[in-house]
Formats: structure tokens, C-alpha cells, sequence
């Protein structure tokens, strides 16, 4: 148990230097066109960069620097994740079945 203690921040720390650049590039790629775009791709990136600080947030709940009594929010962020982006895919299947019926 002590080797998966010592590399669960690190594991993080990397996940959040990964993520990071990832989702601010992909959110710039989404919302770079002011007109017309994909509302699901602006989105999904708008809550990836709200999913960021509570990123930062659990890294610091693991790592022991915030106090474990306060606020989880990565179940909440995640939550949020996943509706938005099945309201996106159930978007994209019913416009591909609309598509191939003609």
C-alpha cells in the first residue's frame, strides 16, 4: 500500500499537466469560431475548463494540503460532464439516423 500512496500524487500532478493544456487548446478550437460552431462542442468545453479548478481541488483533498471535511466536487463536475456530453451524443445519433433514413 505504501508505493500506490506514494505514486497517487505524482499520477495526478501528471493527469493535471496533461489535462490541462489539452482542455484550454480544444476549448480555443471550439469557441476560435464566434459565429456558427457546434453549441455541444462549446458545451462540452465549457464545463471541461469548469472541470479544471475542481481537478486542482481533489489533487489537493489526495495530497492532504486541504482539510478532507471540507467540499468533494469531482463527483458533482463529473456529473455534470457526463450529461452534457450524452445530450451531445444523443444529439449526433438521432441527426445520423435522420440522415441515413433519407
Amino acid at each position: 500500500m505504501p508505493l500506490v500512496e506514494l505514486l497517487s500524487a505524482p499520477a495526478y500532478l501528471l493527469t493535471i499537466a496533461v489535462g490541462m493544456p489539452t482542455t484550454v487548446y480544444v476549448a480555443w478550437l471550439a469557441w476560435r469560431r464566434s459565429t456558427g460552431g457546434s453549441l455541444d462542442a462549446k458545451l462540452v468545453t465549457a464545463v471541461g475548463l469548469l472541470h479544471m479548478p475542481v481537478a486542482l481541488h481533489d489533487w489537493l483533498l489526495q495530497s492532504q494540503h486541504l482539510d478532507p471535511e471540507s467540499y468533494f466536487w469531482l463527483p458533482l463536475s463529473t456529473t455534470c460532464r457526463l450529461v452534457v456530453s450524452s445530450r451531445s451524443s444523443c444529439d449526433a445519433t438521432c441527426r445520423c439516423s435522420r440522415l441515413s433514413i433519407r
